[in-house]
């Protein structure tokens, strides 16, 4: 695949108009508007990039030492705030979130309180936060992770595998087999939706009223399929799998065979648009799925094929419903390292995508 290769998608649907982006939890890539971003470096994840051209170019402004120092990834609350999460291999994999407020400059936060290091966080705003340790607790944070303190367990003697916050001190967590919401900061939970079809590594996204949850090893046409999502607050869940029209059977969403992959919720934007990743494993090489669907369950699938230039996604990012970002790796020839990445824009809601840089 060239550089000057435009993909198409391949269904359609009304766009959303222009939304602020979305602040939630840490990944490889993250988009803050049309122009500012940051990523962890994709080929030879040893640094902190920031672009601020849409991910024409990109500068190293975090590096971090050879000494088994991982980044975890990133997060992008504007142009000038963002945060990372770092883990040191010198000391048992502790993790530490850092912070930039100035869009160039690196520290650590205090993280004052943890009872254990960080695996996950899901940023309300960039001072709101819940986050995930490594042994499972529950905690949150109002001062941007300087300081810390406990949340009640939803369920006793249960492990959460995912938090998202939606506003501060409203959100979710998720088990394997519930969904759970609070709205008083952790201090009280109520279940909201079984998951019949049990899977490992619960993943949320959430925005506002609007919440997705994926769970499941494999097949979209399972009772309840790869995502749950509810648009009320957590009222009312419904699969991504039904059909929208009155009286017919439900079906997979367009596009999506039994063979299709477990994928994971990237976004969910001020609209309700969800921006989730997919794909399959027995179509011929292979493909990568970036999948955007409505609240009212109008979707544009994007379908990635491997081939002998390409390989998976590395990452995905949102920073609005029409402004959608994906990096793709390539394959070596001989099949060594390091793999050259490519980052796809689209600028039409998944529509069709352009390779940039």
């Amino acid at each position: 695949m060239t550089p000057n290769t435009t993909i198409a998608a391949t269904t359609t649907t009304t766009v959303a108009p222009r939304q602020p982006a979305l602040v939630q939890g840490l990944s490889a890539l993250s988009f803050a508007d049309a122009s500012s971003g940051w990523r962890i470096d994709p080929v030879e994840y040893d640094a902190i990039e920031r672009t601020t051209d849409g991910g024409r170019t990109w500068v190293k402004q975090q590096p971090i030492p050879r000494n088994g120092t991982s980044l975890n990834g990133v997060l992008a609350i504007d142009a000038q705030h963002a945060f990372a999460l770092v883990y040191s291999g010198r000391d048992d994999l502790i993790g530490t979130l850092e912070r930039a407020a100035d869009g160039t400059h690196w520290s650590a936060t205090r993280g004052r309180g943890l009872p254990a290091s960080l695996a996950g966080v899901s940023f309300a705003d960039r001072v709101h936060a819940w986050g995930l340790t490594e042994f499972g607790d529950l905690v949150t944070t109002a001062d941007g992770g300087d300081t810390w303190r406990p949340m009640r367990s939803p369920v006793h003697d249960t492990v959460a595998g995912s938090v998202c916050l939606a506003a501060p001190g409203v959100g979710w967590a998720a088990t394997a087999s519930a969904v759970y919401r609070s709205d008083d900061d952790g201090s009280t939970w109520r279940e909201q939706a079984r998951i019949p079809v049990r899977g490992d590594g619960p993943e949320l996204v959430c925005r506002g009223p609007h919440v997705a949850f994926a769970s499941f090893g494999a097949g979209a046409g399972q009772h309840i399929g790869a995502f749950l999502r509810s648009d009320d607050g957590g009222a009312h869940w419904r699969p991504l799998t039904e059909d929208r029209v009155p009286g017919s059977p439900a079906i997979t969403a367009p596009g999506f065979p039994e063979s299709q992959e477990r994928g994971y919720p990237v976004v969910m934007l001020h609209d309700g648009t969800l921006v989730f990743a997919a794909g399959c494993y027995a179509c011929g090489l292979g493909q990568s799925w970036l999948v955007v669907a409505s609240p009212t369950d109008h979707f544009v699938v994007t379908k990635f094929d491997a081939s002998d230039l390409q390989s998976d996604f590395v990452a995905a990012a949102a920073a609005d419903a029409r402004r959608l970002y994906v990096e793709i790796q390539s394959i070596s020839a001989d099949g060594s390292g390091p793999r050259p990445v490519t980052l796809y824009a689209s600028v039409d809601g998944g529509v069709s995508w352009r390779a940039r840089g």
